[in-house]
Formats: structure tokens, sequence, C-alpha cells
């Protein structure tokens, strides 16, 4: 899921996650300060913005 964000993502920024540690929690600190979030079979990872067009 986290490839077909970064290649479609219109603003050109890449985003990066980790499986384990970004796991999060619905208002958690870490869904509530993610850049984004990705919700894959109702599971939820907060993912980070590293920079515009940086693959």
């Amino acid at each position: 899921m986290l490839e077909r964000i970064n290649k479609e993502d219109t603003d050109g920024i890449t985003y990066v996650c980790d499986e384990v540690s970004d796991h999060c929690f619905i208002n958690d600190d870490k869904f509530v300060h993610a850049d984004k979030i990705i919700n894959y079979h109702n599971e939820y990872w907060a993912v980070h913005a590293v920079g515009k067009d940086q693959k």
C-alpha cells in the first residue's frame, strides 16, 4: 500500500512507514500526529513524509 501512495501522490511527497513501530490506533498519539494514515483491513499505520521527490 505504501508503494501505491508514494507512486500516486499528486504533490510528489514520499512517505515512509515501519510496519511494527508505526502501527497505531484511532486517537492515539501516533494517529493524531501522523502526516498520513494508512487503513488496511481496519488496522492503521502512521506514515511520515520524508520530503518531496525523495524516493
